[in-house]
């Protein structure tokens, strides 16, 4: 798999609801955008589709033409989210040596680098929008964004390199892994410095791909 053409591509994919633009250009993406830097500097309490409206300067009714409530909208930033996570996620793959453990390194920093540099985010996209489970678009980007980690082990596996059967497992293992750490440099430490954290998930990757690679 090329991870640069993937990027090339991914970057390409034309927004689907672009042909519903109202009023003001692409009113979909706009609402999204000033939605994130809201979630951003404010959280999700005073965050309201009638407040953007009035702020972009649109009739208060024209956002429910593409979000019929404040959970639409969320769930559209959530699988926005994930979508950046995944073009982070294939540049920081294509960026590194071309070897299954560098891509791996690279896969799970960028992964925490993300988590930590856009937590509000990161806590929408993981929250409880994603729990309900009646979210098919938001359960499609988590399942296309995690595919990059599966792809960069399943070739390691091909490849002899790395010592495992089930490639999603093994990605499984190395997701709690990053995931966890995020917790960590946040929750349980957060008057560690970003480098900290980094330089705890660089130790913590070494141990993993001392146990996922071949002697």
């Amino acid at each position: 798999m090329n991870f640069a053409k993937l990027v090339q591509v991914s970057a390409a994919m034309p927004n689907p609801d672009s042909s519903r633009d109202y009023h003001h250009g692409n009113l979909r993406q706009t609402l999204c955008t000033l939605a994130l830097d809201h979630l951003r500097k404010d959280g999700l309490k005073h965050l309201s589709l009638r407040a953007l409206a009035r702020e972009i300067g649109v009739s208060p009714t024209a956002p429910y033409r593409h979000f019929k409530d404040k959970e639409a909208l969320l769930q559209a930033l959530a699988v926005e989210g994930f979508g950046r996570l995944r073009e982070a996620n294939l540049r920081a793959i294509a960026e590194a040596d071309p070897n299954p453990e560098s891509q791996l390194r690279a896969a799970g920093l960028s992964y925490l680098e993300f988590a930590l540099g856009q937590p509000e985010l990161f806590d929408l996209m993981f929250g409880p929008l994603l729990r309900q489970g009646s979210h098919d678009a938001l359960h499609r980007a988590g399942d296309m964004s995690f595919a990059v980690l599966v792809e960069v082990i399943q070739q390691g596996i091909d490849q002899g390199v790395f010592n495992v059967d089930n490639a999603e497992a093994a990605a499984n293992t190395a997701w709690a892994l990053v995931h966890g750490l995020a917790h960590i440099g946040r929750a349980i430490c957060p008057d560690w410095s970003p480098q900290e954290v980094q330089g705890l998930a660089s130790e913590s990757m070494h141990l993993l791909l001392r146990g996922l690679t071949r002697p």
